[in-house]
C-alpha cells in the first residue's frame, strides 16, 4: 500500500485531482481483473474451445 501511495504522490498523476486519480486506478484495476478472468476461463475451457487464427 505504501508503494501505491508513493506512486500517487510522486508519479505523473500527482498533479491530478483525487477523483481523477481514483478513476484512473479503477479503470486500470478493472482491466487487470478482466484479463485475469479471461485467463482463468481460457485455462478452464481452453481445451474444448475451437480457436482458429487467420484472415
Amino acid at each position: 500500500m505504501d508503494v501505491l501511495k508513493d506512486v500517487m504522490k510522486y508519479g505523473p498523476m500527482a498533479s491530478l485531482s483525487y477523483w481523477t486519480q481514483g478513476i484512473i486506478v479503477s479503470i486500470f484495476s478493472l482491466i487487470v481483473v478482466t484479463l485475469f478472468a479471461m485467463l482463468v476461463l481460457l485455462f478452464t475451457h481452453g481445451m474444448y474451445a475451437n480457436i482458429q487464427f487467420g484472415y
